[in-house]
């Protein structure tokens, strides 16, 4: 990972991906009853976004330091992904602490300190669904998140058949730590249920690949959710000018939190995927 991007939510979310494509995801799980209340804290990015879609951040008293909504919902901080204050959360006095599946330890600690609650995983859209009724349910909201999983179903107008490479992260101003999504992944959700296809068809959800690798894939489009400037932009199409995407002026930087990190704005993200792939110009050279 970039150094300088220690602090990004993407690359949070890049770290906790590769961690979780590598062990094996988890489901969800309530490690001690938890009750409904105005005194809720988020120790995950995606369950603060989950939160504030279920109209409940009224009920929200803490977050995760990765969570971008924190400072817009003006909550203390009660630490980072993987190095959360468990002290500080527990002299809150919280009716419910929401923990990504991952923060076992975490878990078994406040568990101890008799903090009710509840861990949740969302990496697949299925699982971001079942962690959008787990919190529904776990903060009295479960009509808003039946409504709100609903409006994720796939949409009914497909579009042609296009190979498209997402790289999720990359070191600014070179191929270097690479990694891209692969099957089973969000992003290649996202891709089928829209009838496009992942050009990395094979391996772990989400990958480090060199520029060789890419090449070999050949892609018809490459999307960055990483891109840093149009500077940055122009050194990847040149690192890449052999492939189908760059010869064809099919490679785009993305905004990584619109595509990339799963949510539920999930039918808004799918727009913005399809809006980006359709402007390529290998994309309108397969409809003609």
């Amino acid at each position: 990972m970039v150094v300088d991007k220690a602090v990004n939510v993407v690359n949070w979310f890049v770290v906790f991906l590769v961690g979780i494509s590598l062990s094996g995801c988890k489901s969800q799980k309530i490690l001690s009853r938890s009750t409904c209340g105005s005194r809720i804290i988020s120790a995950s990015p995606i369950a603060t976004d989950i939160l504030v879609h279920l109209d409940a951040k009224h009920q929200l008293l803490a977050a995760d330091e990765h969570s971008i909504r924190r400072s817009q919902l003006k909550v203390p901080s009660i630490g980072r992904f993987q190095s959360l204050d468990v002290p500080t959360i527990a002299s809150m006095s919280p009716s419910l602490t929401i923990l990504d599946s991952s923060e076992d330890k975490a878990a078994a600690k406040l568990s101890e300190l008799s903090v009710p609650t509840v861990q949740v995983a969302a990496e697949t859209v299925t699982e971001l669904k079942n962690a959008i009724i787990t919190i529904g349910s776990a903060t009295c909201n479960e009509k808003i998140a039946s409504q709100v999983v609903a409006s994720l179903e796939r949409p009914q107008n497909a579009m042609r058949d296009t190979a498209v490479l997402v790289i999720v992260d990359r070191r600014s101003g070179s191929m270097a730590d690479v990694y891209v999504a692969g099957p089973g992944s969000y992003v290649s959700e996202m891709l089928d249920s829209l009838g496009l296809s992942n050009a990395l068809k094979t391996g772990n959800p989400y990958q480090k690949l060199s520029a060789a690798a890419i090449a070999a894939l050949n892609p018809a489009v490459i999307l960055d959710s990483s891109v840093t400037s149009s500077q940055d932009l122009s050194l990847l199409k040149e690192l890449l000018s052999s492939t189908r995407a760059a010869q064809n002026g099919s490679i785009a930087g993305i905004k990584e939190l619109e595509i990339v990190t799963p949510s539920p704005r999930l039918p808004t993200q799918r727009k913005s995927l399809a809006s980006v792939v359709r402007a390529m110009k290998s994309y309108r050279a397969s409809e003609s």
